[in-house]
């Protein structure tokens, strides 16, 4: 498996068993990034009618932070709302891959630009596999940009391919909806630049999944013939944060604590937390723009 990185901002991509070379590469940030468009949100999906501001999200978003790296908060009650809103996931890294996220982690958190994250990849520009399980053949482009790269340091290409590798076994320990390694769930995650927690990344799965009658959105090409039943308690599950070592699931259940302060009311039928809510966005690590329609916000 191999991860690419691109910049700015920049998205880890994961292309699938099909694609072993390719995973783990970064590379640039996809245009699913933006917001569906509203008259995809006409067909009876419910949507979240509180509205929090960007403010009350990214407050919201860095006290989970906070709490998630065992940082205390004022309000301890608020405090066991965020502890009860996420799964811990058994994930099993190895040391040298860890020793160097952490030395990454702080190096990259005390640069003040985005830009300095060049300095910790290979200069080595590396292609993308233009056709990922038969993407080709739908006109699906997975990625803005065909190419990428990797980290200099090896142990981090191998952390982020340890990652994609170990959440579908890590959810299903966890009693969590399965995940599956594939361009319809996971393949992607954002990297982010936390005040509060340092460098970290968000992980989401059930990325395209098939239009129906239980979910009527059309995303576009990379959407056509998925394989990827939709599924309200995948898609409350859907987000997963990788911070500090350790890898949690978020609950985005409606009526779930977070679901009213850390969702976008547009996407909470899609359940989509934002990175730029976690922090400053030098990159992510991506699999999944739609060449024809935007669709759900990676």
């Amino acid at each position: 498996m191999t991860v690419h990185l691109a910049v700015p901002p920049a998205a880890i991509f994961c292309s699938g068993r099909l694609q072993e070379k390719s995973r783990g590469l970064l590379t640039r940030s996809f245009r699913n990034a933006q917001r569906p468009r509203v008259s995809a949100l006409r067909h009876g999906s419910p949507v979240c009618r509180h509205q929090a501001s960007a403010a009350d999200r990214q407050a919201c978003a860095s006290k989970l932070l906070r709490v998630l790296c065992g940082q205390p908060l004022p309000d301890h009650r608020e405090a066991a709302n965020l502890t009860a809103s996420v799964r811990l996931l058994d994930v099993h890294l190895a040391a040298d891959c860890l020793l160097a996220w952490s030395a990454f982690d702080s190096q990259l958190s005390s640069c003040k630009a985005a830009a300095s994250l060049h300095s910790f990849l290979s200069r080595k520009v590396l292609a993308i596999p233009s056709d990922i399980e038969h993407s080709q053949f739908y006109h699906c482009t997975l990625t803005l940009r065909p190419w990428g790269y990797h980290f200099c340091r090896q142990a981090l290409n191998r952390l982020m391919t340890s990652l994609f590798e170990a959440i579908p076994e890590a959810t299903r320990s966890a009693g969590l909806p399965q995940i599956l390694l594939d361009r319809f769930d996971l393949f992607h995650a954002h990297i982010f630049v936390s005040a509060d927690a340092g460098v970290g990344l968000l992980f989401h799965a059930s990325e395209y999944p098939a239009q129906g009658d239980a979910f009527r959105f059309n995303l576009g090409y990379c959407q056509t013939d998925s394989s990827l039943q939709y599924s309200e308690a995948k898609m409350s599950w859907r987000n997963m944060l990788f911070i500090k070592g350790h890898l949690f699931a978020i609950d985005l259940t409606e009526g779930s604590y977070l679901y009213t302060r850390l969702l976008i009311p547009e996407l909470s039928p899609f359940r989509t937390a934002q990175d730029h809510d976690f922090g400053n966005i030098p990159a992510s690590s991506a699999s999944g723009t739609n060449a024809r329609k935007r669709g759900v916000p990676a």
